[in-house]
């Protein structure tokens, strides 16, 4: 099965400009501002006013600034929802930001096939098979796919630990906010996604152990060579360690004529939004014929999940 990917939104802080937003153009990039939070500078790239909402409220307010603009009819197909990782994967807290969304979108609270994936940076390649199940089942030609984050340096904290602490943020990473909107649809042309393989910190299983497993999998499974990088940056020198210390289990796959890209060093960090962004610069220019070889994906969730999938391109 390939799949054709229809942009819907692309809002990165401000911009919402496709092209802007994607970096495709060289005299079009998106630049940060300076904001005061917490009695702090931050880089950031909101999407709407710094003001006291916490964070949950301040999701909200963001999906609703860009859903206003939004002319889509939400029941017309299932919908996938990516969204930030809450400290580890509780349900309770999940569930308490399900309402905030639907405030944003009522639609969702009466949707027949609406499916939460609440893993932050992991969210899209989670997303994945389920995808794939609902447009293998012949009953949906397409299907909604909408992402949402926002840095939590830009809001006040919940009480407890519900979010990402300011702290797994580099401090000269980009408090980002965005939001994203695609429509995928099966086709007999496009992007294919030959395999993909996740796996969970558990407490005998280290961060770099979980990465290596990723490509010592993508080895044996599969071991096509891999042409473009996808690399996970979130500012952090340890986020980069961890799979730059596991990159030699893809030797013979990669090269030193493999591309390595990393989005979040220019867009900031993205979170549940990193994956699906990724995937969309990836297609465009897999469409534009920049891109005619297979590329490796790799996400690293704040807590809980590393994911990695192989894309190529179908002509």
């Amino acid at each position: 099965m390939a799949f054709n990917i229809e942009h819907h939104c692309l809002w990165i802080g401000h911009a919402n400009d496709y092209e802007q937003s994607l970096g495709l153009n060289n005299n079009q990039m998106i630049v940060p501002t300076i904001v005061q939070v917490n009695e702090q500078q931050v880089l950031a790239l909101p999407i709407t006013t710094l003001n006291a909402d916490d964070y949950f409220s301040r999701l909200t307010t963001v999906l609703k600034t860009v859903v206003n603009t939004l002319d889509i009819d939400w029941l017309s197909a299932p919908i996938l929802v990516l969204l930030p990782q809450l400290g580890t994967v509780d349900q309770a807290q999940h569930q308490a930001l399900y309402p905030h969304v639907c405030q944003a979108i009522p639609a969702l609270a009466s949707h027949p096939h609406c499916y939460l994936y609440p893993y932050g940076r992991s969210a899209m390649i989670l997303a994945w098979k389920q995808i794939e199940r609902l447009l293998n089942q012949k009953k949906h030609s397409e299907v909604w796919v909408l992402a949402l984050d926002s840095d939590p340096r830009l809001s006040p904290p919940l009480s407890g630990a519900a979010t990402r602490t300011p702290q797994e943020a580099g401090p000269g990473m980009v408090a980002a906010e965005s939001v994203i909107v695609v429509k995928v649809s099966a086709t007999s042309t496009g992007l294919i996604r030959p395999w993909l393989s996740y796996e969970a910190l558990t407490r005998e299983k280290a961060r770099s152990v979980a990465v290596m497993a990723l490509f010592q999998r993508y080895q044996h499974a599969c071991g096509l060579p891999v042409h473009q990088f996808y690399a996970p940056y979130d500012g952090d020198q340890g986020g980069a360690d961890e799979w730059a210390g596991a990159y030699h289990q893809l030797h013979g796959c990669v090269g030193k004529f493999t591309q390595i890209v990393m989005n979040g060093s220019v867009m900031g960090e993205l979170g549940a939004c990193s994956g699906l962004y990724n995937l969309l610069h990836l297609y465009e220019r897999y469409q534009r014929g920049e891109y005619r070889h297979p590329t490796l994906q790799l996400e690293i969730s704040e807590k809980l999940y590393r994911g990695a999938a192989l894309y190529a391109w179908q002509p």
